[in-house]
């Protein structure tokens, strides 16, 4: 939250309606590779994730019952989709 306002995930047209259709992977692996700007990739994966769960979470996606997870594989397998309402 230092760098990004809240209203940047949730408030229309922000981040996340931009992905509306792609796969979870792809803001996974940006999140992973470009932040923070002073040290990309320096968190671990799973803490990538717990940012990522944060932004669905606030842009009103329903938590599931596991952990985001960290693989490729699982991430493409998720798609976004935009909240009703």
């Amino acid at each position: 939250m230092n760098c990004h306002e809240l209203a940047e995930f949730t408030d229309p047209g922000a981040y996340l309606e931009e992905k509306n259709g792609k796969t979870v992977w792809e803001s996974f692996e940006y999140i992973w590779a470009e932040m923070p700007e002073d040290e990309p990739a320096s968190l671990d994966p799973k803490d990538y994730a717990a940012i990522l769960a944060f932004m669905l979470s606030a842009y009103g996606m329903p938590a599931g019952d596991t952990d985001l997870p960290i693989d490729r594989k699982s991430l493409e397998a998720i798609r976004f989709a935009k909240p009703p309402g």
